[in-house]
């Protein structure tokens, strides 16, 4: 699942015909093992979001799986704008995450184990040509996921943080609320830059084993291949 904002807090949880948007929807997809999904933001907020994904069916517990998300600007005269992606994992079955490791040059990787899914780890890979400075946040809590849009703000999840970019002194970013790993029922990680800016979220089942995959990862080209790209 994803929260989307800017840099004034303008938050996209879901879309609603009701909140101004240009238009979206499901560009194609077989409901099961691929699709696309565009979303165009207002005139104010000037920019398009497509979510992508792809599976590959492996194992005994689902699979493995991949999510891209582009963010690009649109309108005749594109203006630079400064955008937030948060994506969050929810432990809403018996499970836990195990493990964050953080590396500020290529993302996060995050192992975990789940009733539904087993043992799994998801990688956050970065598109180097498209992403030149980005910044990264994470957060663990324990939050309601029905309410969680509401709660992430009026729980005091967000803090204003100094830049490393040269044309932007601050944005708004997630912090830590000092609830350990292991009674969170939320992990929080927030990818910030300048547009366009793309990142793979790569889902990997620890029952797939490496004879299944054909011994690559479910990224870059075969990731198009696999959305017949």
């Amino acid at each position: 699942m994803y929260i989307f904002l800017n840099i004034i807090l303008s938050k996209r949880h879901a879309c609603d015909q009701n909140d101004g948007l240009v238009k979206y929807g499901w560009i194609a997809h077989d409901g099961r093992n691929f699709g696309i999904q565009d979303i165009y933001e207002s005139n104010q907020n000037p920019f398009s979001i497509r979510t992508s994904y792809a599976k590959h069916v492996c194992g005994r517990d689902g699979g493995d799986w991949t999510v891209r998300t582009t963010v690009s600007p649109f309108g005749r005269e594109p203006k630079q704008a400064f955008v937030s992606v948060i994506f969050y994992l929810s432990v809403d079955s018996p499970g836990w995450i195990k493990s964050i490791k953080n590396n500020d040059k290529d993302g996060f990787v995050v192992h975990g184990d789940n009733e539904d899914v087993g043992k799994f780890k998801l990688k956050l890979e970065m598109n180097k040509e498209k992403n030149a400075d980005l910044q990264f946040d994470y957060t663990t809590g324990n939050v309601s996921l029905y309410l969680i849009k509401d709660e992430l703000v009026q729980g005091g999840y967000f803090r204003r943080v100094k830049a490393k970019l040269a044309n932007l002194k601050e944005y708004i970013g997630l912090k830590s609320v000092g609830i350990e790993l292991d009674e969170a029922n939320f992990v929080g990680i927030q990818v910030s830059g300048f547009l366009p800016l793309e990142f793979d979220l790569v889902f990997q089942s620890d029952s797939c084993s490496a004879e299944e995959r054909g011994g690559v990862d479910l990224k870059g080209r075969e990731f198009e291949a696999a959305l017949g790209n």
